[in-house]
């Protein structure tokens, strides 16, 4: 994530989408992978959602596109919205 920021990859974003990372946690949760994110996160002018069924996750995981347009409402319940096709027919 540190890279991509760098990058100036994550400029053109407007929301972040995020996974709950299960067995990322240092040992006794004294270091936890949501608390570094939010920390890396916290001056991102745009919502950051964490616990959408997707990449670090235990159990099944959501399969998101790449290269769509999508519409994160974060006002109350958190929701993905995928606006296009990821494939033409």
């Amino acid at each position: 994530m540190r890279q991509l920021r760098l990058s100036g990859v994550l400029a053109h974003v407007r929301g972040i989408v995020l996974g709950t990372f299960p067995g990322c946690d240092e040992p006794g949760g004294a270091v936890t992978a949501r608390d570094t994110l939010a920390d890396l996160f916290a001056d991102f002018d745009g919502p950051v959602v964490f616990g959408f069924p997707t990449g670090h996750v235990s159990g099944a995981a959501r399969t998101l596109p790449l290269g769509v347009q999508a519409r994160l409402v974060a006002n109350g319940p958190a929701r993905l919205v995928i606006e296009e096709a990821a494939v033409e027919a």
